[in-house]
């Protein structure tokens, strides 16, 4: 009850703090909304995501007892899946970087983002009200102790998902059902 508690928080701050940075938005609505600037953002966006998503994957592929450890110590997950999570996590990582840069499901990809982001906050989030003395974890097992991190870990996801929502509704119209509807449209003419 407690950890629905702390992620229905977790949420309620996250869309406080995008409603704090709407006049943030409204003053860059300008060079945001500039044709140009999503053609050249959205790509960087992009490639810069997906290797920072590749790079977090790599130490959990490369060390999946420790990764699981790690998991076990957030205190989340019944006992008998954390191994499964242990081992889909880094893997969906590793899919969702290589998705973003090699194929055109522009808003499918920002979206499994999206929501691992969330899932990162959330987790952190509840480590740091339990003070449990986890920290995140993302890109070196070994170091994953040290709770002075997980403050900095929880500001940068929540700084991330800004541009991971802007990336998400600017990064283009190809939803999965819109192509093949496009290609049924194409094959019956």
């Amino acid at each position: 009850m407690l950890t629905f508690w702390i992620c229905l928080a977790s949420i309620q701050a996250v869309i406080g703090i995008a409603c704090l940075l709407k006049p943030v938005r409204l003053a860059f609505s300008l060079f945001f909304n500039h044709d140009l600037t999503v053609k050249i953002a959205v790509p960087l966006l992009k490639m810069g995501l997906a290797y920072m998503f590749i790079r977090a994957a790599w130490p959990k592929v490369g060390s999946p007892f420790g990764f699981s450890e790690l998991v076990a110590q957030y205190q989340m997950l019944p006992a008998f899946s954390v191994n499964f999570f242990s081992l889909w996590l880094p893997m969906l990582e590793i899919i969702v970087g290589i998705g973003l840069i090699i194929t055109k499901w522009h808003k499918e990809f920002s979206f499994l983002l999206f929501m691992m982001m969330l899932m990162f906050i959330i987790a952190l989030a509840q480590t740091l009200a339990r003070d449990l003395g986890v920290t995140c974890g993302c890109f070196d097992i070994d170091g994953a102790m040290d709770k002075n991190d997980a403050w900095n870990s929880l500001m940068r996801d929540i700084a991330l998902m800004g541009p991971i929502v802007w990336m998400w509704i600017k990064g283009g119209n190809r939803w999965i059902w819109q192509i093949s509807r496009q290609s049924s449209v194409v094959s019956h003419q």
